[in-house]
């Protein structure tokens, strides 16, 4: 697997029709714990999707608009 540059827009989903699982690494090691249990609390109904935008920022995530995307989804 390689790496992209810094910075640089990405995204990922799972067609509507299955499921997945997302195995994530981060070298150096960073603090992710809550934002992937904020994720999890989201998709099981026990936390709003508000919550998520509240704390992205503190994980250095921010959502960008995109017209591919949402014709992807929406597809």
């Amino acid at each position: 697997m390689t790496r992209g540059p810094c910075r640089t827009p990405h995204a990922f989903g799972a067609s509507r029709r299955s499921g997945c699982e997302l195995l994530v690494i981060f070298t150096p090691g960073l603090d992710r714990f809550d934002y992937f249990r904020t994720l999890t609390g989201i998709q099981a109904g026990e936390i709003p999707p508000e919550r998520l935008a509240e704390i992205a920022p503190d994980f250095d995530t921010f959502f960008l608009r995109s017209q591919a995307w949402e014709n992807a989804r929406n597809a």
